[in-house]
């Protein structure tokens, strides 16, 4: 609720996947799929806000409108399922199927999130001077751009010796490798930060 306040107010767009136990009382009310929702800024939603200005800022909205918009998709099985969206988004400019392919488009940006978190470790600190978490952060993003275009390029020779072959080669298995011939390590755990820390980490 906080992130869609903040583009709201912005004057920003967004697209987000909708748990299916968010806004039930008012999905409830919707008599079609895909509506512009009235949702109220009780409390309960503002009492987890970090931001305090923010909060103050949507205690003065009371309430805000956002589309509520319910999607056809088929998974990697064929088989149907229904996924809800939230957006700012206008109806007059995006239909039901534009909503459908943004979201289609989201699906390779949530899977290099994950290949950041859990291949690269990119949580995973070694330090807690901001010095150092920027360092291991900008190290891990250049280490993931190498293996990102290492990927393309073996996909690229497998294509050209096996003509007509769409090929996808496996991200984990390139980052086995470089680590093992160029004998780089990941963190292989968190570095937390202890509550005497966290000052020294803000600096």
């Amino acid at each position: 609720m906080e992130l869609m306040i903040i583009h709201h107010l912005n004057d920003s767009k967004f697209l987000i996947r909708l748990p299916k136990d968010n806004f039930k009382k008012e999905r409830k009310q919707m008599t079609s799929g895909d509506e512009i929702v009235s949702i109220n800024l009780n409390r309960n939603r503002k009492q987890n806000f970090k931001d305090k200005e923010l909060k103050e800022k949507a205690s003065q909205l009371q309430r805000i409108d956002f589309r509520i918009t319910e999607i056809e998709l088929i998974d990697k099985n064929g088989n149907p399922y229904t996924e809800i969206l939230i957006s700012n988004l206008e109806k007059e400019k995006f239909t039901i199927e534009d909503l459908r392919e943004l979201y289609r488009r989201r699906w390779k940006i949530e899977t290099n999130f994950d290949r950041l978190k859990n291949i690269i470790m990119l949580e995973n600190f070694t330090g807690h001077r901001k010095i150092i978490l920027e360092q291991d952060f900008y190290a891990n993003i250049y280490i993931f751009n190498f293996l990102i275009a290492m990927k393309h390029d073996t996909n690229n020779k497998i294509e050209e010796k096996h003509k007509n072959k769409t090929t996808n080669t496996n991200t984990k298995q390139i980052s086995t490798y470089c680590s093992e011939k160029l004998k780089w390590k990941y963190p292989t755990s968190s570095h937390p930060t202890p509550r005497n820390k966290k000052k020294q980490c803000r600096e």
